[in-house]
């Protein structure tokens, strides 16, 4: 079977760099990095970019230890994601 669209999910703690990887690695400048260690990215989102012909999906994730959410909220919404 094959694919053309590929999904990731950048998932860890609050500060582990997630959305500088997303940014580095699809070079889109809407992608906003946070430099404190306070939670930055508040909300799941994709961010899509083309790699060898293929759709791939990397998918930002609020962090783990959030400074505004609590963990089962965090999956809860990352579920929500996943599951449209």
């Amino acid at each position: 079977m094959r694919r053309d669209k590929v999904f990731v999910g950048v998932m860890g703690v609050t500060g582990a760099g997630k959305s500088t990887f997303i940014k580095a690695g699809t070079d889109d400048e809407s992608v906003v990095v946070g430099h404190e260690l306070t939670s930055c990215t508040t909300s799941v989102c994709p961010y899509t970019f083309t790699l060898e012909g293929k759709e791939v999906v990397l998918i930002d994730t609020p962090g783990f230890n959030d400074t505004f959410k609590s963990e089962a909220e965090v999956l809860k919404e990352i579920a929500s994601f996943l599951g449209k």
